[in-house]
């Protein structure tokens, strides 16, 4: 005697809890989309904060030597506004 379910039957009781979307859906009704914006608001955040940093880096290229004083205040005062901007999507590395 047999008692082993058939394939039919077990396909037709059990849809494993899953449907079928499309990614415009997925995007739209999962909250990705919303996600998105947030990491692309936050990432032109942080572009907009680094572009100053490397324009005043590059003011005078012909000069080798960068007078910097209270440097070491300055960058870690940046990496804090890095992981502001960041939040818990990034944070970043100690310096040594």
């Amino acid at each position: 005697m047999n008692n082993k379910p058939s394939i039919s039957s077990f396909e037709l009781d059990d849809d494993f809890g899953f449907t079928f979307t499309t990614e415009d859906q997925l995007f739209r009704e999962g909250g990705l989309v919303d996600e998105k914006d947030e990491l692309t608001m936050r990432l032109q955040k942080m572009y907009d904060a680094i572009i100053p940093l490397l324009n005043n880096l590059n003011r005078n290229p012909d000069q080798d030597i960068i007078k910097w004083p209270n440097r070491t205040k300055k960058i870690n005062e940046f990496k804090t506004k890095l992981d502001t901007i960041g939040g818990d999507f990034i944070k970043s590395k100690e310096l040594k």
